[in-house]
């Protein structure tokens, strides 16, 4: 690992390409291989958490925009005790997702609605991951998962109230990736937490987002382009 004078961060990286990057580069240390693979192993633990948060926080934050009648056909799906127990157990049952994706009180949800949904549903991931890396096991506790299934916010809860969840959960994400190595192909979670922004931004008809590292607005295209591109996982441009 060596500190990269220009991103500010720990990064992974070899001898040779310090050596021959030496205002780049600083403070080489070397780590054993089993310290990477688990450092590799937190880090997209991590980014699953954040891919899934960051996609039900840009799907949730379109439900203010529906109708009365549209938001109780939601708070219909959702308040169901069938609904509440399945979303709280340890896993979903397939056959009662597919129930829940083909039935009449689905059909009648506008696209926005249903994307809110998916993404409650899939916020399950978000913890699942989370909890992982904060526990060093590949398998969740179902106690602790019961507790943090709590923290994911409703889609029908106040806005305020929402974004104070979702806040709360980010900061439980970034304190436990805070000091991460930035791993080769793999991203951070910040990196995801800004991608799925920008792309959201875009969608929207955005031009420009802001670029922290340059500290000014750019076009969003290339700074996707720029930031992104060929990482596993992310679509071409």
């Amino acid at each position: 690992y060596a500190f990269n004078t220009q991103s500010k961060q720990l990064e992974q990286t070899t001898r040779s390409t310090v050596a021959a990057n030496p205002t780049l580069y600083t403070n080489p240390v070397d780590v054993k291989e089993s310290d990477i693979r688990k450092d590799t192993e937190l880090a997209r633990q991590l980014g699953d958490a954040q891919l899934n948060l960051s996609r039900y926080r840009s799907a949730a934050q379109k439900l203010d925009t529906l109708s009365l009648s549209e938001q109780r056909a939601v708070a219909a799906l959702v308040g169901e005790d069938k609904f509440k127990a399945e979303f709280m157990g340890a896993q979903i049952p397939t056959d009662w997702l597919n129930k829940l994706l083909t039935g009449e009180n689905w059909r009648t949800l506008p696209t926005t609605a249903q994307d809110a949904v998916i993404g409650y549903i899939g916020a399950r991931g978000a913890v699942i991951a989370y909890q992982k890396a904060v526990s060093g096991s590949g398998r969740a506790n179902k106690e602790q998962l019961e507790l943090e299934l709590q923290n994911i916010p409703n889609p029908l809860l106040p806005k305020d109230v929402r974004e104070a969840q979702f806040d709360r959960f980010q900061q439980n994400i970034d304190q436990t990736g805070a000091g991460l190595p930035k791993m080769v192909g793999v991203e951070r979670p910040k990196e995801i937490q800004q991608r799925i922004e920008a792309e959201e931004a875009q969608k929207q008809g955005a031009t420009h987002v802001y670029d922290p590292n340059q500290k000014k607005a750019v076009p969003v295209g290339t700074w996707l382009q720029r930031h992104f591109q060929g990482i596993p996982g992310v679509k071409p441009l």
